[in-house]
């Protein structure tokens, strides 16, 4: 019984075999075993056999592919890190001499502009102290216009850089006397100190008067004014014992 069923099935199914027999053909020529969870399944008349396999990926080798079952497939491998770059730079090296002479000289630039602005200040601080402002400076000499005995009153003042001398004969104020000098310029014109000295510049027996401003002198003369007794400014010449 058993055997002409078997018949029966193997007159229906010839072309689901010959369709298996080629794809064992196929199999065979790649030289593969496969795998033990395949298995064929027999239907019925009307039913063609279908052979179950399991899933494949195909790879190429040598010019010929070689199946290999998707279990099998090896993992991806792992990115590795890039290799630390290395700097190619030469280590760095000590400043040469010129930068460092460069910054004494820098330095030295520096310091000579600060203590020149702190001298500048401490002077301008002692002036304030001795002449105030404006710039006033007073002094008693016997200059022989009230008598030889009685000395007459100096007063020399800067007012914004006007320089001028007022004299007090003997000390009366209602014969004062004013003596125009230079005027100063330039910056601080109004802080420079004027004072009054007094010498013989011109040989005559006769104190003359000296006004100093700074570093600058002018020379007035004592003489006889419209008969009186004077100071008047030194013509060419006449200042050499100065």
């Amino acid at each position: 019984m058993r055997e002409q069923r078997a018949s029966h099935y193997q007159q229906q199914s010839r072309p689901a075999q010959q369709e298996s027999d080629e794809d064992e053909e196929d199999d065979r020529l790649y030289e593969t075993r496969l795998p033990t969870s395949t298995r064929r399944y027999h239907t019925t008349s009307d039913q063609r056999t279908v052979t179950r396999r399991p899933h494949y990926e195909v790879e190429v080798h040598r010019g010929y592919t070689i199946p290999r079952r998707a279990s099998q497939q090896s993992p991806p491998a792992r990115q590795q890190a890039p290799p630390p770059e290395t700097s190619t730079h030469p280590p760095p090296q000590g400043m040469h001499w010129v930068f460092y002479l460069g910054v004494a000289m820098l330095v030295m630039l520096l310091g000579w502009f600060v203590l020149s602005a702190l001298l500048s200040w401490w002077q301008v601080t002692q002036d304030d102290w001795h002449y105030g402002r404006p710039r006033t400076y007073q002094t008693d000499a016997r200059v022989g216009h009230h008598d030889n005995v009685t000395p007459s009153h100096f007063l020399a003042l800067n007012l914004h850089g006007q320089s001028e001398v007022i004299e007090f004969p003997g000390g009366d104020a209602t014969q004062a006397k004013v003596y125009l000098g230079p005027v100063l310029s330039g910056p601080g014109a109004d802080l420079v100190p004027v004072t009054v000295r007094f010498k013989d510049v011109t040989g005559d027996g006769k104190p003359d008067l000296v006004l100093q401003m700074g570093e600058q002198s002018v020379v007035f003369v004592n003489d006889t004014v419209d008969g009186i007794m004077q100071f008047r400014p030194a013509r060419a010449g006449e200042a050499s014992g100065l």
